[in-house]
């Protein structure tokens, strides 16, 4: 007897006789394997370099620009200590000076006092 019942003689399922390696599900999303790395994590990481860079350049350049501050306000002070040593200097000759003058004028008015 044949029967001829789709429920029966349905041989397309081979799962159904064991036949058939077993079925891989798909998937609905359509993720990427973990080693593909996307465009956007690509760009992402481009421009985390490139951020990298330019701190350190710019770390480089405000390191130079620091010490080349310092260096130039190390000879501002200098150059301000020397006029102010050669004021200091210029100040006690001028004070002897006057003092020798008024010595002199001091001698001299009393040895004209003294002849007169």
């Amino acid at each position: 007897m044949i029967i001829n019942n789709r429920i029966y003689n349905d041989y397309e399922d081979d799962d159904y006789m064991g036949l058939a390696p077993p079925r891989r599900e798909r998937s609905r999303s359509r993720s990427r394997p973990s080693s593909f790395i996307a465009r956007d994590e690509y760009e992402l990481e481009k421009t985390r370099r490139e951020l990298e860079a330019y701190k350190l350049v710019n770390t480089r350049e405000d390191y130079e620009l620091e010490r080349t501050r310092k260096e130039l306000e190390l000879l501002r002070r200098e150059k301000e200590r020397e006029e102010d040593e050669k004021r200091y200097k210029n100040k006690r000759e001028l004070e002897a000076f006057v003092s020798r003058k008024e010595l002199v004028r001091a001698q001299y008015s009393y040895f004209s006092y003294n002849l007169n």
